[in-house]
């Protein structure tokens, strides 16, 4: 069992980071990628948003059994909110470390808070969180959904003004700017939905995405990885909104194939830029 107490940003055993797509809670899921890093030797997890989910018993049932695995195994639990997590009654009570400037949750498991930023290896690491519920027309306002959840643009303004640029960017949702990279129309997704859910949530789905180009221009991510809509692919292209070439990686969410992705931590963009195009299943 290892009990050592280190900085979360240590650089990873091996060089290599597990990232994980929405997992929304499910505490089998998350206990089996707590092992299986363990057994792949991988000693840290990024998870990107929908991490615990919204019900404050389940929610807090999960970080616990995450944070005992976590210990038995030696693994560091780094995640960033998404919109499917509880913004109030937990992310708002939670401390902030003064050295790393992370939310300690629980022993091993620390929230990666809007605009955190390390470096593993000479290489630049961002977490952004943050997305719109789009389904938030059958849910209930301040229970299991918040405007908290959202990307503000003084969030953004903060973060490129703290950050400046980043070579590897993680977010929960994804940029606008995507879409007709992808050769789709401008919130496309959409017709997929449920009739139940409401236009005004859509809409402040599409501002909120255009929010973050304006912040992937500033920061120029050469590798960016995502999760919230649940679509697995890969995007390599030189049309980015800064003119440089880039991949984008969303991941799918549990208990489906590509939920999970190991990265180096110093990435060869060489190689992962080499050539343009589009792999997976992205709407």
């Amino acid at each position: 069992m290892s009990t050592a107490v280190e900085s979360p940003l240590a650089m990873p055993a091996g060089g290599r980071v597990l990232v994980v797509g929405d997992v929304h809670g499910s505490e089998p899921h998350l206990l089996r990628l707590v092992q299986g890093a363990a057994e792949a030797g991988l000693s840290t997890i990024v998870q990107l948003g929908d991490t615990f989910g919204t019900h404050p018993a389940r929610s807090a049932r999960a970080m616990d059994a995450v944070s005992c695995a976590c210990v038995e195994h030696g693994v560091t639990f780094l995640w960033l909110d998404g919109n499917h997590d509880r913004h109030v009654g937990l992310l708002d009570r939670l401390p902030t470390d003064p050295v790393t400037g992370l939310h300690p949750c629980r022993p091993h498991v620390w929230h990666l808070p809007r605009g955190a930023s390390w470096t593993w290896g000479g290489c630049r690491w961002t977490a952004v969180g943050g997305a719109v519920s789009v389904d938030a027309a059958v849910r209930t306002y301040g229970e299991d959904w918040w405007i908290e959840e959202e990307l503000t643009d003084a969030d953004i303004d903060r973060v490129v003004a703290e950050v400046g640029a980043t070579d590897v960017l993680l977010s929960h949702d994804r940029p606008a700017w995507v879409e007709p990279a992808l050769g789709q129309a401008p919130g496309a997704w959409w017709r997929h939905m449920p009739f139940r859910w409401s236009e005004d949530d859509f809409r402040r789905s599409q501002a909120h995405q255009r929010r973050l180009d304006r912040l992937v221009t500033a920061l120029r991510p050469k590798l960016h990885m995502h999760g919230h809509l649940h679509r697995r692919y890969d995007l390599v292209t030189d049309e980015s909104p800064w003119g440089g070439r880039t991949r984008v990686s969303g991941l799918a969410h549990e208990p489906m194939q590509g939920n999970t992705l190991v990265v180096p931590c110093a990435p060869d963009f060489d190689r992962l830029l080499a050539d343009t195009g589009t792999q997976g299943d992205a709407w």
